[in-house]
């Protein structure tokens, strides 16, 4: 059964189609799809810079949060009643950030689009309450 409803299964289809927008249209004028400033900063600096991986790490949090917001909570969202909000938006971002890995290594913004649903799923299904 969906916890969240057609509202935060748009507003997670949106998001992936508005990234494979940005990165088609990357793509179109350099001929590349380049990874998340985000992830990259985060994958170069979090090991060998302290200051800088307590700032990517508020940074990350402030996107989770942004996340629970907008897709699990959101106008008009309905309610994630007994399950985990925070740990949900967390899984939604890794897979975003995840899927945008795979489109830049593959150069292929498409990718976006493809396995948009697999983000659908952690909307739609228990696994959250499975767990511990």
């Amino acid at each position: 059964s969906t916890a969240t409803g057609p509202a935060a299964v748009d507003r997670v289809r949106a998001l992936f189609r508005q990234t494979y927008e940005l990165l088609a249209e990357e793509k179109a004028l350099t001929g590349h799809v380049r990874g998340c400033p985000l992830a990259s900063l985060t994958a170069d600096l979090a090991a060998v810079d302290e200051a800088a991986r307590i700032r990517l790490a508020a940074a990350c949090d402030r996107l989770a949060a942004a996340a629970e917001m907008a897709v699990v909570r959101g106008p008009s969202a309905e309610s994630v009643a007994g399950r985990q909000e925070r740990v949900l938006a967390q899984a939604l971002v890794a897979y975003h950030q995840g899927v945008w890995a795979i489109a830049s290594c593959r150069n292929d913004p498409s990718i976006m689009v493809a396995l948009m649903e697999g983000a659908v799923g952690l909307l739609e299904t228990d696994w959250l309450s499975s767990s511990h």
